[in-house]
């Protein structure tokens, strides 16, 4: 059975909502709706602003079978029947078990009944260069090329993040609105004398305290730096004097230095090593 009206109404509609969640539909045999996301942007310098939009094109290119569009048929198929046969007395276990084994079917019948449809749109394009989806767009055949082309219709709203916002258009001022005049840079210009003379102020200061630095002389570091010379040649000092009164005293203090260096044991061990 070739789709009447209805069934168009039902193919525009079932488009327009997949193309809300996919990317891409396919029309077996012809081609593919391909939608993308395209976000705000400026046009004409600036002057209007496109709110974010989901574009829809159509290629012919796109030509491999999606099955999407002949699922949610089928699913439409399905839910039509089932609200027919609910008032025949049937359980829900027994449209359950129903749906299960004709489900099949019906996706075969939703794949004949799209082939019968595309092979319309094809001829239709083919004779009259368009096809129009109610509510949706038109494709048309354009160019020498007789390339497919699709056009939406302005009812058709696909960007809900949109809000159904339309371009908004920016005018630029008057340039009489400006103001001409400004009685702030007047006042900075009265000002501006005094200004200057107090900077001249300020670095003739700079400089008489810069002077009064370099006639100082700068005292702390020499004495600092002498401070530990002395220190270290005191240390040198102290060290050589003890060397040189052990080699003075070294009889004197050699008795010392065993009692302190050896036990009593090894001091007759020492001596004879002194020997």
């Amino acid at each position: 059975m070739a789709p009447g009206p209805t069934n168009f109404s039902m193919f525009s509609r079932l488009i327009k909502s997949l193309l809300l969640e996919h990317n891409r539909v396919s029309l077996p045999g012809i081609g593919s709706f391909v939608a993308e996301n395209q976000s705000s942007e400026l046009l004409e310098n600036g002057r209007i602003i496109n709110p974010p939009a989901r574009v829809v094109t159509f290629s012919v290119k796109e030509s491999w079978n999606d099955e999407w569009l002949e699922r949610a048929y089928a699913a439409e198929l399905e839910k039509s029947l089932l609200e027919i046969e609910d008032g025949e007395g049937l359980t829900q276990e027994q449209l359950e078990e129903k749906k299960r084994h004709t489900s099949k079917l019906f996706l075969e019948q939703s794949k004949r009944e799209i082939s019968q449809f595309t092979a319309l749109v094809m001829s239709q394009l083919q004779n009259e260069g368009v096809f129009q989806f109610p509510e949706f767009g038109n494709l048309r055949v354009v160019g020498k090329r007789e390339e497919i082309v699709f056009e939406k219709a302005p009812e058709c709203d696909l960007s809900p993040q949109g809000f159904g916002l339309s371009p908004l258009s920016i005018k630029p001022l008057p340039s009489a609105s400006r103001l001409t005049e400004s009685p702030l840079p007047q006042i900075e210009t009265q000002r501006q004398p005094n200004r200057q003379i107090e900077e001249v102020v300020i670095r003739q200061k700079e400089v008489q305290i810069d002077r009064k630095r370099e006639r100082v002389p700068n005292r702390d570091k020499p004495v600092r730096s002498f401070k530990w010379v002395y220190i270290c040649l005191g240390i040198i000092l102290l060290i050589i004097a003890l060397f040189v009164l052990t080699y003075i005293f070294k009889d004197d203090l050699m008795p010392l230095l065993k009692k302190i260096l050896y036990s009593a044991e090894d001091r007759p061990y020492v001596d004879i090593l002194l020997l």
